[in-house]
């Protein structure tokens, strides 16, 4: 009885083990799983055809872009009092600091970025979206238009990434 239990649990650990080694492969080799796949379903392109000039053509950003997209219209609602109020007391700018009113980041609405020590701490908000922020030209944060603002940030991003 003791045999059957034990083999069971062999095949039932290499069952699962198989398993976990398909999802891995799948996830490393499987076209599902390739960020420009639904690009090169929406033009209908061959799998070897370049990707950039279709970026290019649809006028989409890739996932890393788009990510800090949304995390600069967080940061821009925040600098302009739309966004929820919570954001507003953990993200703070250099205009509002009052020892730093008399640097030269005070009138490029700079955002203050806090020190962490871990890698968990630079995935928050609170960090991450002011040093975001901070890449961003001065020109494009000082836009008040929620819509320019849009516009400019998703051109200067294009033009970064292509």
């Amino acid at each position: 009885m003791a045999v059957g239990i034990a083999a069971c649990t062999r095949t039932c650990q290499g069952v699962i083990q198989l398993l976990v080694r398909l999802v891995q492969q799948l996830h490393n080799k499987s076209p599902w799983w390739r960020e420009d796949l639904r690009e090169r379903l929406v033009l209908r392109l061959d799998h070897r055809a370049h990707i950039k000039p279709a970026l290019q053509r649809l006028h989409w950003l890739p996932v890393k872009a788009r990510i800090q997209f949304k995390i600069a219209t967080v940061m821009h609602a925040t600098l302009n009092q739309r966004g929820p109020a919570y954001l507003n007391n953990i993200i703070k700018f250099s205009t509002e600091e009052s020892g730093r009113r008399h640097l030269r980041s005070s009138t490029t609405n700079a955002a203050v970025v806090m020190r962490t020590r871990t890698k968990f701490g630079k995935r928050a908000l609170s960090v991450c979206g002011p040093s975001i922020w901070n890449q961003i030209p001065p020109h494009i944060r000082n836009l008040h238009s929620v819509p320019a603002f849009r516009k400019a940030l998703k051109t200067y991003l294009f033009s970064e990434i292509i």
